[in-house]
């Protein structure tokens, strides 16, 4: 059902954007929320397609997709990142926008989605929350044979900007904060090591995987 949502969506974006007002590029940054809380992962580079449908003067309507190579996908239970992944996004907003002369500002928000088409854990930052949870007495803890269903994810994302209008051109400087939580099961065979020695059980746990950080860009569109 997921599935055929986000490909529905996606067709029906890419039909609208045939009718699109403008069409623009750029360079954006995605910096996790994990490295500026947690002090882990790193910034990475986004690309994608963006488009926008006007409403009037003030209103309208961005939509796009965007690859994000993510180095610090988090649970809410912690800022270290736990995995890193190759995920798509689709989103789809309202923009509101005020023009001061060649100069505007604009904010927006809506909704997104996420695939993780690919993603691989960090055993170390995971073993080390659940040490954190284990309590006193326990030495070390160790997850051997992760394994976990993450896939799709829904969310927000809204943020903010400025730029300059030549016409066609606009270039233009905005932020962007997104949160998107991946519901899945994490499943591992869980060891905790007091002294020299292991106590194993299986560890099966439901666990929302979020894709959470700020998007700073710097781009131009031309509208025809």
């Amino acid at each position: 059902m997921k599935r055929a949502l986000i490909v529905t969506s996606i067709l029906i974006l890419m039909a609208a954007g045939i009718g699109a007002q403008s069409l623009g590029t750029g360079i954006t940054v995605f910096v996790p929320e994990s490295l500026y809380q947690g002090e882990d992962g790193s910034v990475s580079l986004e690309t994608g397609f963006d488009s926008s449908i006007g409403l009037g003067n003030l209103l309208s309507l961005p939509f796009g997709l965007t690859y994000i190579k993510v180095n610090g996908l988090s649970p809410a239970e912690s800022d270290q990142a736990w995995y890193a992944a190759d995920a798509l996004l689709l989103h789809l907003m309202v923009q509101i926008r005020v023009d001061l002369g060649p100069v505007f500002l604009k904010a927006y928000g809506g909704g997104a989605a996420s695939w993780l088409m690919s993603h691989k854990p960090y055993a170390q930052s995971i073993e080390a929350y659940y040490l954190s949870q284990a309590g006193g007495g326990i030495d070390d803890v160790q997850l051997s044979g992760i394994s976990d269903d993450f896939r799709w994810g829904f969310g927000w994302q809204a943020g903010g900007g400025f730029g300059v209008k030549i016409d066609p051109i606009e270039i233009q400087v905005d932020a962007t904060y997104r949160s998107i939580g991946h519901q899945g099961t994490l499943t591992a065979d869980y060891s905790e090591i007091t002294g020299g020695s292991a106590a194993t059980s299986s560890l099966s746990e439901s666990i929302a995987l979020f894709l959470r950080g700020i998007s700073i860009g710097l781009g131009g569109s031309f509208a025809f």
